[in-house]
């Protein structure tokens, strides 16, 4: 019920549900439950731009992580603390969490947060770039040699979503911009009519004011 009330943005609701699911859970003393229940309330604070909040509940979830020795939960909520890090601009910090993040994700073998990662690794990366076009250039071109690599639309879609960011904030190429811009539009409009997820939503409007 929670999942589903943050998968729709209704971030309240989504609230009120996972801090039943940490009362119980410290009522029964299940520590992976949890973890999970602080991530997940975590990420909803993150959602709502309270980052201060959503930064102490991924420490405390990644501390019980470490210590039950979860790392597909270690890595989850590394990944979600260093993008929460990367949005306050604690850069290097966020470089140090997304890292071991997909250095865990690879040895277990989970695809999903090595990808996320990958990607949360180029956009710090060039964040920590600001100011060396030179550097800028080759995260681009290195997110765009994992682009290639790519089969998977959602991932497709997300990454020509993130090159088109980058040549938005370096300002001095509209046309490489609005290729990546065009292409991300198309796929995330396509992926919408499938399932009206927020993060589709919220890219989309991005999306149309660089498209004018």
């Amino acid at each position: 019920m929670a999942a589903l009330h943050a998968f729709l943005g209704d971030f309240a609701k989504a609230l009120y549900f996972y801090k039943q699911q940490l009362a119980i859970a410290v009522e029964l003393k299940h520590k992976r439950i949890q973890a999970e229940a602080l991530g997940n309330i975590a990420n909803v604070h993150d959602g709502l731009d309270n980052l201060q909040e959503a930064l102490g509940l991924y420490n405390q979830a990644i501390t019980i992580d470490r210590e039950l020795n979860t790392p597909l939960n270690l890595a989850k909520h590394l990944y979600h603390k260093a993008n929460c890090l990367r949005k306050v601009t604690r850069y290097a910090e966020a470089a140090e969490a997304c890292a071991e993040a997909r250095d865990i994700a690879a040895t277990i073998e989970n695809t999903i947060y090595l990808n996320h990662a990958t990607i949360l690794a180029h956009k710090v990366r060039f964040k920590l770039q600001q100011g060396n076009r030179d550097g800028q250039m080759d995260t681009i071109s290195s997110l765009s040699h994992y682009l290639s690599q790519q089969t998977d639309k959602q991932k497709i879609a997300r990454i020509h979503y993130e090159i088109a960011c980058m040549w938005r904030d370096i300002g001095d190429s509209e046309k490489e911009m609005r290729f990546h811009a065009v292409k991300a539009n198309t796929m995330y409009n396509i992926l919408w009519k499938k399932a009206e997820k927020i993060d589709y939503k919220t890219r989309l409007a991005v999306l149309k004011k660089m498209l004018g």
